[in-house]
């Protein structure tokens, strides 16, 4: 189902047109995130299985975990647009990626950087805080 602006009640935790627009923002980072996890991980797991890699073991274990972290972060972004506040879930999911392009490719963290740090400062602007406020 395609959420539609102005498609749902008026009070936070519906999927409202009254979102606040730092907080649609973010969930729409959020959402070419998740998808380019669960996108980046079945490609992987399609090159496993041509052996284009010979069998890269590194490909084996992060093809599925790259489409688990998608699939979690599409879920949590879609709680966060009906108002559940998912904040300190995606915001330790990001850092967790982050670390992992710290300490590992860096290619991941020019990558993802762009995406997830926009993302989690968006979601905690004032006005992102008082709409999440009023969910309670």
């Amino acid at each position: 189902m395609i959420e539609q602006p102005g498609s749902h009640a008026g009070t936070p935790g519906r999927g409202t047109p009254n979102l606040p627009q730092p907080v649609r923002i973010a969930s729409g980072l959020w959402r070419a995130l998740g998808v380019l996890w669960v996108v980046g991980g079945l490609a992987a797991f399609m090159e496993v299985g041509t052996g284009a890699n010979g069998r890269d073991p590194i490909l084996l274990v992060m093809a599925p975990v790259s489409v688990v972290v998608g699939a979690v972060t599409l879920t949590l972004r879609r709680k966060l647009a009906r108002g559940s506040d998912t904040r300190i879930a995606l915001t330790v999911l990001g850092t967790i990626v982050l670390l992992f392009g710290v300490f590992g490719p860096v290619l991941l963290l020019v990558l993802w950087l762009p995406l997830i740090a926009p993302a989690i400062v968006l979601q905690y602007r004032p006005m992102s805080n008082q709409w999440f406020a009023s969910s309670r």
